[in-house]
């Protein structure tokens, strides 16, 4: 999880000039200052397909935190391209009789069919109000963001901003609790490994 952790939340920021630029463009053309109170420049997470964004918008005469989370430039077509690859070496492997306990060109496949909903920032939208309404009042202590749709659009989504810990930092401690190791140790998926 810790070797991870970067493709989560911790990859280079996209300049605030591009991300100026997506979010103009997907508004109409209208500057970020004319959509959002406030929008920080400096991202507060960046992971391999968006970055996140505080911002503060006006909702019901009342200013509002927000979570507003940015398609980066040319990771879709990036990931199209992996797959593109990975899927011919995998067929390639499969051609030459090289087998793996499992099969991983099928795996390939369905990650391919997958992954492209991943950059439809609408459809992520959605499933915010889908998950949400599923999760409220039935898993106790659990809070989900609730989109805000008029600030969303294919590579930008708005969203309530939600205190909370890293998931990353969570699966860690629940590895490390399962594992009996004591925090800071590594952990490894592999049962009898130990480093």
């Amino acid at each position: 999880v810790e070797a991870l952790k970067s493709v989560f939340d911790d990859c280079p920021q996209v300049s605030d000039k591009k991300i100026d630029a997506i979010v103009m463009k997907e508004f109409g053309g209208a500057p970020v200052s004319k959509t959002f109170r406030s929008f920080e420049t400096r991202a507060l997470a960046s992971a391999t397909i968006a970055q996140v964004h505080v911002a503060r918008v006006d909702v019901n005469g009342k200013e509002t935190k927000v979570a507003v989370k940015v398609q980066n430039p040319g990771s879709e077509r990036l990931m199209r391209m992996d797959m593109k690859n990975m899927l011919a070496v995998s067929e390639f492997a499969d051609n030459r009789g090289l087998r793996l306990p499992f099969d991983h060109t099928s795996i390939l496949k369905e990650y391919r069919a997958q992954v492209p909903l991943e950059f439809d920032f609408h459809r992520e939208a959605s499933m915010l109000t889908v998950i949400g309404a599923a999760i409220k009042g039935r898993v106790p202590d659990v809070t989900t963001p609730r989109a805000f749709p008029n600030l969303s659009a294919r590579r930008v989504l708005t969203m309530s901003f939600v205190e909370g810990e890293p998931l990353g930092d969570i699966i860690q401690r629940a590895l490390r609790a399962t594992a009996g190791g004591p925090p800071g140790s590594p952990i490894s998926s592999s049962p009898g490994f130990h480093e």
